[in-house]
């Protein structure tokens, strides 16, 4: 999913945990190799994830990708990254993502999203549209109906236990990028003009954000060199 502007001094959460401070970069993503996105079209990004294995959990495998997906997704100023994006057909997505004073950062495998359950107070949740852009539909941005309210349970890639709960903007990244690890993507949600406008429309954005990726990407390990990160 692509980014909106930020406010300052959020609440931050590391996989639904408070945390005093935490970079604005993932230290993860300065261990990371910028890999391709890849755009509508492709079919991995119509085909259901597999779960990750018992097996592949706490393996250097898992957690490379983990890193790789921090970086491409902070090299492409997105806010969440699949792993289908990136041509690899598992269960897991990075999200570092911020709205109303809160910012939820980290990354979850088999994750299973309860979509508008009532908040603390008993309010139902209510379906919200608004402006919604993605990594694999480049440059392209739509009004997309979405929960304001979105719960996702998963596992880290050592096997621990996630939970992280979302609203408004978090929400919908949520909801965005488990759609992806099911095979669909938000121009599924559009009339037929709209989805095909938006189709034909990527296709001048995918060079030059490519090239920008790659030299986001240098400029992100170049700066964590210089201080020594």
């Amino acid at each position: 999913m692509t980014a909106i502007e930020t406010p300052p001094e959020p609440c931050i959460r590391l996989n639904g945990m408070p945390v005093d401070a935490y970079p604005a970069i993932a230290p993860d993503a300065l261990r990371g190799r910028l890999r391709p996105i890849v755009v509508a079209g492709d079919p991995v990004l119509r085909e259901p994830c597999a779960p990750v294995a018992a097996e592949q959990f706490g393996t250097p495998e898992l957690e490379q990708l983990v890193c790789d997906l921090f970086l491409t997704m902070y090299a492409a100023d997105g806010v969440g990254l699949a792993a289908n994006q990136v041509g690899v057909g598992l269960q897991l997505f990075t999200f570092d993502v911020t709205d109303d004073g809160f910012r939820e950062v980290g990354h979850i495998c088999n994750p299973v999203i309860e979509i508008g359950p009532p908040d603390a107070e008993g309010q139902a949740s209510q379906r919200v549209t608004d402006s919604e852009g993605c990594l694999s539909v480049p440059g392209i941005y739509k009004d997309v109906a979405r929960f304001d309210h979105a719960i996702v349970r998963g596992l880290d890639w050592q096997g621990n236990p996630v939970a992280v709960e979302g609203f408004d903007y978090i929400a919908r990244c949520f909801i965005h990028e488990t759609d992806h690890l099911k095979g669909h993507l938000y121009v599924d949600y559009l009339t037929g003009r709209h989805r095909r406008d938006a189709l034909r429309g990527m296709h001048e954005f995918i060079e030059p954000l490519a090239a920008a990726r790659e030299a986001r990407a240098q400029e992100i390990l170049a700066a964590a060199g210089a201080s020594g990160s």
